[in-house]
């Protein structure tokens, strides 16, 4: 039911975990209060309250989709349980898109994004692009026994941009660390 008068716009992302592996085509977008906030298409928690996963073993620092846990933008973790800061160093300023040109954001360390002519049609599309640091190592849960960090923590932002042509991204990783194949 939507609220008698106008509220405050707010903007709000979320991750998720264990995303990659059951859920490929699966994207959950960034939205303003303003338009009808609508969960109807996510689906209900599996489990009771902020329980996600198999058996409803975990406890989720995030909202639960299914039986995934979604972290809020900033959190991270399997349980979205982990903090991280922000490299200014190596983050590049955010950047206007320009449709008609190519466009590249990227840092002084090389890490960014670069996008030809015609790559995005969504005319003054702002893009930023932020490299995270841990304390400790990024908690990926069950997962960490399949996924092994290759490079730094890079979040692409804003989510659900559909592409019409190939963009490049660049990252540093440790070849030693992908596995043959």
């Amino acid at each position: 039911m939507s609220p008698a008068s106008p509220q405050t716009d707010i903007q709000t992302s979320v991750s998720c975990s264990l995303c990659v592996a059951d859920l490929p085509d699966w994207a959950v977008f960034p939205f303003p209060s303003t338009s009808a906030l609508s969960f109807k298409d996510l689906p209900p928690p599996v489990c009771g309250g902020s329980k996600f996963g198999p058996n409803c073993a975990y406890t989720c620092q995030g909202i639960v989709v299914g039986d995934k846990c979604v972290c809020p933008t900033g959190s991270f973790g399997f349980l979205c349980d982990q903090q991280a800061t922000v490299n200014t160093q190596l983050s590049p300023p955010p950047k206007q898109v320009d449709p008609n040109a190519e466009t590249q954001i990227t840092s002084a360390a090389g890490i960014g994004v670069s996008f030809p002519p015609g790559a995005i049609t969504t005319p003054g599309l702002v893009v930023s692009v932020k490299v995270f640091e841990f304390s400790g190592s990024l908690d990926l849960g069950p997962q960490q026994a399949v996924i092994t960090p290759a490079g730094p923590v890079v979040v692409f932002e804003p989510s659900g941009v559909f592409f019409e042509t190939d963009v490049e991204i660049f990252t540093p990783f440790d070849p030693s660390q992908i596995p043959a194949g």
